[in-house]
């Protein structure tokens, strides 16, 4: 169902690393960024944090309806407590709606036909689309078990190479910087968001493209994901990946589709722009 937005309304775009705000007024649309949250963690200092980081950039907007789309909203459960910490925000906005990220990516695309929609940012979720409704979708198994091709995975096979001594020199440098081995250790198991930092790890390879053991585990990381969360399908169908991963790694992904069957593969950063454009 398409929504037309009413009057000074709040849209975001929250992942489990950072969100993206849009708010819409009949004067201007303001884009804010802050702290991602995901309801399944359960730290308290990490709520905290959030609460304290979107109450400095967003307590100042007064909006009469709120759209939240965001990582780790699977069942009501998780939706009542995206609902609280926005209200402690915004106590006198009555209508907010909360959904997943994979819905604002279905709702942000208006192309006809049926398609696979995919998320693949800090997690990673895939679902086949048909006529504006989820026809079919493999089960997220979420950080222990799933979010194949996901930042989280790839952070984690590089922290993996980094201690099993694969590692390039030109990577471990960038991701150790001043810390020894032991130190970094440490703080891994220290992390508020420890699937945040794990992720944001990710940033490194941008320098160390050209290393074949990169190139390498790059390669396994997509393959992975077509074969975790594409291919079961058995639907040669147009795919739409949205995220910061899908963003970063166009060409990567593009090329493994090719090669598993999928020639038409599109990468975007962002689909809270395009959900705006469709309803204004």
């Amino acid at each position: 169902m398409q929504h037309k937005l009413a009057q000074n309304t709040l849209i975001v775009d929250c992942g489990s690393t950072k969100s993206n705000w849009a708010f819409v007024s009949p004067e201007e649309t303001v884009y804010i960024q802050s702290r991602g949250f995901n309801p399944l963690n359960e730290n308290i200092e990490y709520k905290h944090e959030v609460l304290k980081d979107w109450k400095a950039k967003l307590s100042h907007y007064s909006p009469y309806q709120i759209f939240y789309f965001g990582a780790g909203c699977i069942n009501s459960s998780t939706d009542q407590i995206v609902k609280d910490l926005l209200h402690a925000i915004f106590p006198n906005t009555k209508n907010i709606s909360v959904k997943s990220d994979l819905n604002l990516a279905i709702e942000a695309d208006r192309s006809h036909g049926p398609k696979i929609v995919g998320i693949l940012g800090t997690g990673s979720n895939t679902c086949v689309v048909e006529n504006d409704l989820v026809i079919d979708q493999i089960p997220s198994l979420g950080v222990l078990y799933g979010d194949f091709g996901s930042g989280y995975v790839l952070g984690k096979s590089i922290i993996q190479a980094l201690f099993n001594r694969t590692c390039p020199e030109i990577l471990r440098t960038k991701i150790l910087c001043d810390k020894t081995l032991e130190e970094f250790r440490q703080d891994l198991f220290l992390q508020p968001d420890p699937k945040s930092f794990v992720a944001g790890l990710v940033v490194h390879l941008s320098s160390c493209l050209h290393e074949k053991t990169v190139q390498e585990l790059i390669d396994h990381h997509f393959e992975d994901f077509f074969k975790q969360l594409i291919v079961p399908y058995q639907r040669k169908l147009p795919l739409f990946l949205y995220g910061s991963i899908a963003h970063f790694f166009d060409r990567n992904i593009k090329e493994k589709g090719l090669t598993l069957g999928f020639p038409t593969v599109s990468c975007f950063k962002d689909p809270l722009e395009s959900w705006i454009k469709n309803r204004l």
